[in-house]
């Protein structure tokens, strides 16, 4: 369970190989999104202005129109749209920021360079809700067939709660064990939203808590069925400070593996992965990346497509053997 707005997670938990696990994230509850599939997005996907030209930099895509600087398009690690700014005039005027299945998830707009609201869309590029800077709170648009509580919230923390006391209430058993990361901007409205009655595991990890202060803790180790910390000098603390709670403190080490020796690093070959659209094949690259690699036997490469079906693959294997 996500609570921070994150529509880059499938990327994420791609990156750490936990792409497979369930997750569910609050703020498609909130906006409205279900069960979207991954589409690939590509540029040539987007309306442009007729006559507009792309310029290819190091970082990203900059689109000219008239000689002027239109948009900057900027990609995610994996190479996926992630954000496009808009300007005119030289001054931005609206960032989008995009889903990783290929949509618009959020639209920031600007008046002289300063931004002004947010509006959180669905998949469908309608606004749920939208987040003035100026003060003026939160509105939810009436027209979500009654998704929202209330027509105005003063920040977004309201309308979190509010999803995740929805989604507690329908999903949760007394059986389910809750695991809370410990961040103590947010243990205290979280313990006070979930159901009491729940076993509870909070987790302390060097990386993430160590700025955090033994006292701090003082208000949750009551609350909590046990306490694991990846330190063991953390753990002491813990056990010196809280001895009536010393039975629900545990030590278990956390084994980072980022760092060592994989297979790219001890094999001696360059590996070339290649995104396809299989509904608009370019040939002529595919050969050109084809000669690169006969060219150098330490090459390979691996072609990539996006909801693929059987017979686009077979017609592209098809045409690699040609």
């Amino acid at each position: 369970m996500l609570l921070a707005y994150q529509p880059h997670l499938r990327y994420f938990l791609h990156r750490h190989d936990v792409l497979e696990v369930k997750a569910t994230a609050i703020f498609d509850l909130i906006q409205g999104i279900s069960d979207e599939a991954m589409r690939n997005l590509q540029v040539t996907d987007l309306d442009w202005p007729e006559g507009s030209t792309f310029v290819y930099t190091p970082f990203a895509i900059v689109v000219q129109c008239q000689h002027k600087r239109y948009a900057e398009i900027e990609f995610g690690t994996e190479g996926f749209i992630a954000m496009i700014r808009y300007f005119d005039e030289e001054q931005i005027i609206r960032e989008d920021v995009y889903d990783d299945r290929g949509f618009v998830s959020s639209s920031l707009y600007f008046e002289n360079g300063q931004p002004i609201y947010r509006n959180y869309l669905n998949a469908k590029g309608i606004w749920q809700l939208c987040h003035f800077f100026d003060g003026r709170g939160i509105v939810a648009n009436p027209r979500t067939d009654g998704r929202f509580n209330k027509s105005y919230y003063g920040d977004l923390s309201e309308v979190i709660w509010e999803f995740l006391d929805k989604f507690l209430a329908e999903k949760v058993t007394n059986e389910d064990r809750f695991v809370i990361a410990s961040d103590l901007r947010h243990n205290k409205p979280l313990f006070n939203h979930l159901p009491t009655e729940n076993t509870k595991i909070l987790t302390w990890f060097a990386e993430r808590n160590q700025d955090d202060s033994i006292d701090a803790y003082a208000g949750f180790l009551s609350q909590v069925d046990l306490l694991i910390a990846d330190r063991y000098d953390y753990l002491e603390q813990l056990q010196v400070a809280y001895p009536e709670e010393a039975k629900k403190l545990k030590h278990m080490a956390s084994f980072d593996t980022r760092l060592a020796l994989g297979t790219s690093q001890r094999v001696k070959e360059s590996k070339i992965f290649y995104q396809v659209d299989l509904n608009q094949l370019d040939l002529e690259a595919i050969y050109q990346v084809l000669a690169f690699v006969a060219k150098y036997p330490k090459t390979r490469v691996e072609f990539g497509a996006f909801n693929a079906n059987p017979e686009q693959l077979q017609n592209l294997e098809h045409q690699v053997e040609k």
